[in-house]
């Protein structure tokens, strides 16, 4: 009797099977660093635009500072206008500054629809913004004119602190403050802070 032989024909192929976990492995590196250097990209943007438009907010606050002790002595309207609305230029500034870093926040997961108030840069940021925008809304309806000598120094003094002193980086919350109440507390606090130096200045 003639023993027949099978042969069993495997696809012809020069990648063994540790290879190609090799390969697949590589690929999945590849996409990481990918990935981690457009997040990298990302948060150079952010942090490049919201450190240009704080600048710019620091800039026009002072200018309508300036404007304010000018008015002290020579009581022009115009100067009071002017005041008006180069403070208004510079809270809508801050306010864009302050949008862009909390979409910066929000890039780490745990930040996510949390305020970006937590850190000492955040407080003050916010805190000058505030001021600057409860003194615009008050001038523009009040005309008052003087309030802007004892208001204006403040957001300047606040936004010049935070831009020279404080750490901007953005990292992500502990558990411990990753709670709702850290957009109610320090939010309704720093707001009446604002609306309380309107009133007294």
């Amino acid at each position: 009797m003639h023993q027949i032989k099978t042969q069993i024909i495997v696809p012809y192929t020069n990648i063994r099977p540790d290879e190609k976990i090799y390969a697949q492995a590589k690929i999945d590196r590849k996409k990481e660093t990918e990935e981690v250097d457009n997040a990298r990209v990302d948060i150079y943007n952010h942090e490049l635009a919201r450190k240009i438009l704080a600048e710019a907010a620091l800039g026009f606050y002072f200018a309508a500072t300036l404007l304010a002790f000018f008015y002290l002595y020579r009581k022009d309207e115009k100067l009071s206008l002017w005041m008006m609305r180069l403070a208004g230029a510079g809270a809508l500034l801050h306010l864009a500054s302050f949008g862009v870093r909390l979409e910066q926040f929000w890039l780490i997961p745990e930040n996510r629809y949390f305020l970006p108030i937590n850190s000492f840069f955040g407080a003050l940021s916010y805190l000058s913004m505030a001021a600057a925008l409860v003194f615009f809304v008050v001038e523009r309806e009040h005309r008052l004119g003087i309030l802007g000598a004892f208001v204006l120094p403040w957001s300047v003094i606040g936004l010049g602190t935070a831009v020279v002193y404080a750490d901007p980086k953005v990292v992500g919350l502990v558990p411990d403050l990753q709670s709702y109440w850290l957009n109610i507390h320090p939010m309704v606090l720093m707001t009446a802070y604002a609306v309380l130096g309107n009133a007294f200045g």
